[in-house]
């Protein structure tokens, strides 16, 4: 990380010009024909509306190695599941939210630990449970957080409202809008 004067001169810019670091990420996730097996590409992004060098990163996702045995899939893997992927996201986020929010604050943290928890249903996903009924499937999610350093007890109202400015909190706790956009591509036998 950088020094604290760093930081905060890159704080005052953000503030002067938030149009310059707005951050655009795009990913393509491809199933790959067996269960619930994925392989999600990571790649183009944007700062301030203009593509930056090209990064691509593969994830290899589906669900652990015995819920694929209870499906019979031979052979079984074990992958992340896609659930876990989000929480870790999460607890990510907000560790790192936290760590640099603190510096601005006169915070003397010496380290940030975050937990995210959280049960689900899968059965809307296997097919078991209409699309619908997801909300009823969803257990709600869990984030803990431990801070040290040389803390007044105070300091966990602010580092409570440093998590809420978390973006992947943010993505997951605050209402927005969700757009899909479905595309039909029939495919012929070929002969």
């Amino acid at each position: 990380m950088g020094t604290p004067s760093q930081l905060a001169a890159f704080r005052d810019n953000l503030r002067r010009h938030p149009g310059q670091y707005r951050l655009g990420y795009r990913v393509q996730a491809r199933w790959e024909g067996i269960g619930a097996r994925a392989t999600c590409q990571l790649g183009t992004w944007t700062l301030g509306g203009q593509i930056q060098d090209s990064r691509t990163y593969t994830l290899a996702l589906g669900t652990p190695r015995r819920l694929e045995e209870a499906l019979g899939i031979e052979p079984p893997t074990d992958r992340l599941d896609p659930v876990e992927v989000v929480l870790g996201a999460l607890a990510v986020s907000v560790a790192a939210t936290v760590a640099l929010g603190a510096q601005g604050r006169d915070l003397a943290l010496t380290g940030v630990s975050v937990t995210a928890h959280t049960t689900i249903d899968p059965s809307p996903l296997f097919g078991a449970r209409a699309p619908e009924e997801l909300p009823q499937a969803l257990g709600s999610i869990q984030v803990t957080v431990t801070v040290h350093g040389d803390l007044e007890p105070t300091a966990s109202g602010i580092i409570e409202r440093l998590v809420r400015g978390a973006p992947v909190f943010g993505l997951l706790g605050l209402p927005m809008a969700l757009h899909t956009t479905v595309i039909v591509q029939r495919m012929l036998p070929t002969a």
